[in-house]
């Protein structure tokens, strides 16, 4: 995923991608928070803004592989001076937690509870690692299911819809013309028409059928 100005504009219908870096300095419970945006706070977490992309994810029909590499700027050699301090980077973890604007610290709907701020959460272990001193670092990442060798009978599911599905957008289906706020209130103003990903939601606008969650699943770490 590239780094565009309409994510850093952080505009409310966007996708915030959140990085936590842990495991990296075992016994010591250090852990480094960043994100490609302006630096936000969310779950009382503040992500520091440093340029970053992640890209190449891979999941196969088995939901045996989850590969995908990090990008990360090293500019101002941040991660230069990391890697003499924490050799034991590869092996560490990195969860990637998705949310929206509205949903960070201080924002209209903060104050709910995390499993509804959380839209989706990815946890991956670091594999490799190539350091340009300077310039960048790319992590090559895996899940954990992949890395210890084991398998799940099913892709992957989340508890509401992917956050990559876009509202009104073709794998949504939504064309109606109620609106409905991101709480699920009804509205006349198209600026506030946003779906909170949900079963309830798709309900609401009588689009269940689309609905590509599984409602009753807790959100699982390993």
């Amino acid at each position: 995923m590239s780094i565009t100005s309409e994510l850093q504009s952080l505009d409310q219908d966007v996708i915030i991608q959140l990085f936590r870096v842990f495991n990296y300095n075992p016994g010591a419970g250090d852990e480094f928070y960043f994100c490609a945006h302006t630096g936000v706070t969310f779950l009382s977490k503040v992500y520091t803004p440093r340029a970053c992309s992640l890209s190449g994810f891979k999941v196969t029909s088995q939901g045996t592989e989850m590969q995908a590499d990090l990008t990360v700027s090293d500019a101002d050699r941040f991660l230069t001076q990391a890697d003499q301090l924490f050799p034991h980077i590869v092996g560490g973890r990195v969860d990637v937690l998705y949310t929206r604007p509205d949903y960070l610290d201080g924002g209209p709907l903060g104050n709910l509870p995390q499993s509804d701020r959380v839209l989706s959460q990815v946890r991956l272990r670091i594999m490799s690692r190539v350091l340009v001193p300077g310039e960048s670092a790319t992590y090559r990442l895996e899940n954990s299911i992949s890395a210890e060798g084991r398998s799940l009978p099913n892709r992957k599911a989340l508890r509401k819809c992917d956050p990559t599905v876009r509202y009104r957008g073709a794998e949504c289906g939504y064309t109606g013309s109620r609106m409905f706020t991101v709480t699920g209130q009804p509205t006349l103003n198209a600026n506030l028409d946003r779906c909170g990903k949900g079963l309830a939601d798709c309900r609401l606008r009588n689009n269940q059928s689309r609905f590509g969650g599984v409602p009753s699943l807790r959100r699982q770490q390993d």
